[in-house]
């Protein structure tokens, strides 16, 4: 069984061959998801952890993301 549908393999080839690059999105396909979804649970519990920092990076920047949004919507 294939994780990649046609449309993804050119796509991956594509930045390979362009840009020497691997998307980081298919970081997450596979075995990347199952390693992503550990370090994301063994960092979760902690006071500094994956969740938390997000969630203070979200909180200091919900003002701007709403007055961008309202902005975008009028």
């Amino acid at each position: 069984m294939d994780i990649l549908t046609k449309k993804q393999r050119y796509e991956l080839i594509t930045s390979i061959k362009g840009r020497g690059e691997i998307p980081l999105k298919f970081a997450y396909l596979g075995e990347g998801a199952s390693n992503w979804d550990a370090i994301a649970k063994q960092r979760s519990d902690k006071t500094k952890g994956i969740n938390s920092v997000e969630a203070e990076l979200l909180r200091k920047k919900i003002k701007n993301l709403v007055l961008v949004q309202n902005r975008l919507v009028l």
